[in-house]
């Protein structure tokens, strides 16, 4: 029979944000260059040299593998026969919505190309999507453009039966049939109990680590926890993750845009936007309403601007401001806790001798973010205060980071970080069922309500999840060591807020910990 667990690669040129993040899976789902850039057109963001440098990264050595190609290319797979080493199943595909415009007619024999005895091809053509190509691109894809891309997926499933992995198929059937017969939106809002930690809704913010973190999560969640997350068969609340990270784009400093401080205003920033994601960013809250908020964000505390930054904030007053914005945005939605990732360490950078600038980097985000902490640290008792936990990303990545000791070789993978930054694969997925059980654990000592309560490290989903975790890499030690906590309250006067940030002094180099 066919190994429902085994990884089955997909790479995919199809819409990379929505096919990446939302209809593939950890069984399914490689690290691919051409999917981390947010901010390009919404057309084919691969060609032909990608795929095929991907797949000689990822799929002699693991078996069938799944490679989706839109047909806006001149090249067939069979001009390349030394390439495709084993079990190999290309599908073109031809979809405005999904690729742009196709090649032509001119590009016909390409497509009608067979080569049976070297690689497995096929032709599928999607169902129209019923929404505008570049709100596609520029929004989370809600339930028509995810039935589409589900569809798809089926679709490739009854063309080459059996090739992906009977869990990612498995899941993709119910959520398909689940859509078909509802309304929901893919941000679920729903409280199936009514109350406020049921289901415990996550929200994820950030950049492309904190984007690769949310889908992680969901996988988890959908997938490890299957029945620990499915509603009313455990005593444990229901894990809801909504993922409005943006690869490529920060998040804490778009709230400087609701300013109301007369000298920092950012009129022409805020009001230029090339892309939609600085907007959806600012209504996050809003739209998702979580009771927390996971954010990871190494773009937020530099203290100098890099060409590629699209909002930079040059005084380290205006980062806390817009700190202390996000708070306030979410204490006014209902959120009770914000978890701040510490940022993801450049492992090669550090191990080539690059270590100093990176350690700087990392002290610089400690500093600034104690800043935040002397400026509206508060009594838990406060009615406005929030609970503010720091999961130290960087440790957990490179124990030894604060003296720059970093190698790829760590809790029992050979690669950590395989691009040296994103957790990708599957030490990705052992450090984020890793931060997961502790945000989880986190949530169940301080915010669930009595009737779920549980001993330290108790938890039926940190339990599960760290057995998980120990299977595959080694023990860290202990993972509590990560994590630090304060209560905070937003200030809603801003020139109030610049006076006690002047008057608030901070020894920066001298916080030991968080």
């Amino acid at each position: 029979g066919v190994d429902g667990s085994r990884f089955t690669p997909v790479l995919s040129t199809i819409e990379p944000r929505n096919m990446f993040s939302i209809v593939l899976d950890y069984n399914t789902r490689v690290p691919f260059k051409t999917v981390s850039n947010a901010q390009k057109p919404f057309k084919n963001q691969g060609g032909y040299e990608d795929i095929i440098e991907a797949y000689r990264e990822f799929s002699p050595s693991v078996g069938p593998t799944v490679i989706i190609m839109c047909k806006n290319i001149r090249q067939s797979p069979c001009q390349d026969p030394e390439v495709w080493k084993g079990e190999t199943y290309w599908v073109w595909v031809e979809s405005q919505e999904l690729c742009g415009e196709s090649a032509g007619s001119v590009s016909r024999a390409v497509y009608e190309e067979r080569c049976e005895d070297v690689i497995s091809i096929a032709e599928i053509n999607p169902d129209p999507l019923d929404l505008d190509v570049n709100y596609l691109w520029n929004h989370e894809c809600f339930r028509t453009c995810k039935l589409r891309l589900l569809g798809m997926m089926l679709n490739i499933e009854d063309t080459f039966p059996n090739v992906i992995n009977r869990n990612s198929i498995s899941r993709m059937k119910q959520e398909y049939q689940a859509y078909l017969a509802s309304e929901e939106e893919f941000l679920d809002l729903s409280t199936p109990s009514g109350e406020k930690w049921d289901p415990i809704k996550i929200t994820v913010l950030g950049e492309s680590v904190a984007l690769r973190m949310g889908m992680y999560f969901k996988d988890i969640a959908d997938t490890d926890l299957l029945l620990t997350n499915k509603a009313g068969t455990s005593e444990f609340p229901t894990i809801k993750i909504n993922n409005l990270a943006f690869a490529g784009l920060q998040a804490i400093a778009y709230y400087a845009c609701l300013s109301t401080h007369p000298r920092y205003q950012y009129y022409e920033q805020c009001h230029n936007f090339e892309y939609d994601a600085p907007y959806q960013i600012l209504k996050t809250f809003s739209i998702t309403h979580p009771g927390v908020v996971v954010v990871h964000d190494s773009h937020w505390a530099r203290d100098h601007s890099r060409p590629h930054d699209p909002f930079f904030l040059p005084t380290l007053f205006e980062r806390v401001m817009a700190f202390n914005i996000m708070m306030q945005e979410a204490a006014n939605n209902g959120v009770k806790g914000i978890f701040f990732l510490t940022l993801s360490p450049n492992v090669e950078k550090i191990m080539n001798g690059q270590g100093a600038k990176i350690r700087n980097a990392y002290f610089t985000e400690m500093n600034t973010f104690m800043k935040v902490v002397d400026t509206l640290s508060c009594s838990k008792d406060d009615a406005s205060s929030i609970r503010v936990t720091v999961v130290d990303w960087a440790k957990l990545v490179c124990p030894q980071v604060s003296v720059m000791k970093c190698e790829q070789r760590q809790h029992g993978f050979e690669k950590i970080l395989a691009d040296s930054f994103h957790p990708s694969g599957q030490s990705g997925l052992w450090l984020t069922r890793v931060v997961l059980a502790l945000i989880i654990e986190e949530i169940t000592q301080n915010h669930l309500p009595g009737k779920h309560k549980w001993s330290p490290m108790k938890n039926p989903v940190t339990k599960e999840l760290l057995a998980l975790a120990l299977q595959d890499g080694d023990s860290f030690g202990k993972f509590e060591d990560l994590v630090s906590s304060y209560y905070l309250c937003p200030h809603t006067d801003l020139e109030k807020l610049e006076e006690k940030f002047n008057a608030t002094r901070t020894m920066f180099g001298n916080h030991t910990s968080y």
